[in-house]
């Protein structure tokens, strides 16, 4: 059964699509403290409330490290493959090395993920295009200065970062700032082929500026010909396969005493706190992971205090389980989420479909870097402890 398109928009803004990404006519732009990015943003350039301001801004400014940027989806039909966007909402993992955070993994079906990629892809071009030689593409590609903003991870001859071509026609390309930004934004182009069809790529390469408005993207004087070679090197170059090393937590228990103000400024504050905080603050909304979003229903689940982690999470018929009681598993949950999300990054993460990564144990912290073994170690030698208040 196809969902129609305004089923298609209800379902972007109940999976808060808007939370980080902005897409003009389709994305109903959130209250400033639904949108992480926008919020994040107006933190770091000191632009929020005077009542924010003091001790509370210096803190979150010291603990803001992602959702500072985020790819638009302007364009996404002159760009993308339909079956791929429909793919990656149900399965994301990380495409873009300058990001820390990656895609969340949102509570969507098949079905949800197919109509959102039609409404968002509505039409693909599939022209069938001649490619050029993938030798003088890789000439090109250093040429260019490509990889002074792309990694093209797994290349059989890897090619070494280069300075940017100064034939560049964009002129913010010559600011430090906006040179970092689009390294930050700049997709691994392993992943191309998955992405784009071949006419894609090439109408891409010819003006970026065209298809996506305000892309990072600068436009380059590149005949026919070498558009055509780069596209061959882009999506024919051989490459190997991704390899993921099996993360193995191992631990050893310190001696000294663990307080709740050190795993708090640690990790509770510092990470789990955006997705699981009073919702007070923030007219009425407390994240995803407690009073929902992503598409999951609110667990009620506050770490942003001593009290609410205690208190647990909230299950269906309004009771709290806790989240540092050990399970079936010998760990408590709040450490077994994140364990999961080492080995999600680990394996790449993807799941045969929604229904079975929701049957399973979601990594935390929700599509951002897994937190280091050792904080975890430090939370489960608190936990161990007894969960001391103590200083």
């Amino acid at each position: 059964m196809c969902l129609s398109t305004s089923s298609a928009e209800d379902l972007l803004q109940r999976f808060e699509c808007a939370r980080c990404h902005q897409a003009p006519g389709i994305l109903k732009a959130p209250v400033r403290e639904k949108s992480c990015v926008s919020c994040h943003q107006d933190i770091l350039g000191g632009k929020l409330d005077g009542k924010y301001q003091g001790k509370a801004m210096a803190r979150w400014k010291k603990n803001i490290h992602s959702l500072t940027a985020v790819p638009g989806l302007v364009g996404l039909e002159k760009r993308f493959r339909r079956d791929w966007v429909a793919d990656f909402l149900l399965r994301p993992h990380s495409i873009r090395p300058g990001l820390p955070a990656s895609m969340p993994r949102l509570k969507i079906t098949r079905e949800e993920a197919d109509a959102i990629a039609m409404l968002l892809v509505p039409t693909e071009d599939n022209t069938p295009v001649t490619l050029g030689s993938a030798e003088e593409g890789r000439k090109a590609f250093t040429r260019y200065g490509c990889a002074s903003c792309h990694q093209f991870s797994g290349l059989t001859k890897p090619i070494d970062p280069q300075p940017m071509e100064p034939q560049a026609k964009d002129p913010r390309s010559k600011s430090a700032s906006y040179t970092v930004e689009a390294v930050r934004l700049a997709p691994d182009l392993r992943f191309t082929r998955e992405r784009m069809s071949s006419a894609a790529v090439l109408r891409w390469l010819k003006n970026p500026q065209e298809i996506n408005p305000g892309t990072m993207m600068p436009v380059f004087a590149l005949s026919a010909a070498e558009r055509a070679d780069l596209a061959a090197f882009i999506l024919r170059e051989s490459i190997e396969p991704i390899q993921r090393t099996p993360f193995r937590f191992s631990h050893v228990p310190v001696t000294r005493k663990v307080s709740y103000k050190e795993v708090s400024e640690k990790v509770f504050r510092k990470v789990c706190w955006h997705c699981h905080s009073d919702p007070k603050p923030a007219r009425g909304d407390g994240g995803p992971g407690n009073t929902g979003g992503f598409g999951y229903e609110g667990a009620g689940l506050d770490l942003g205090s001593y009290e609410a982690i205690l208190r647990g999470k909230r299950l269906a018929d309004g009771t709290y389980q806790s989240v540092i009681a050990k399970d079936d598993s010998g760990l408590p949950l709040i450490i077994r989420h994140m364990l999961a999300r080492h080995e999600e990054v680990a394996a790449e993460y993807r799941a045969k479909s929604a229904d079975t990564a929701r049957e399973e144990i979601l990594g935390m912290p929700l599509g951002l870097p897994p937190i280091a073994s050792e904080d975890i170690g430090l939370v489960l030698d608190w936990i161990e402890q007894g969960v001391p208040r103590g200083e």
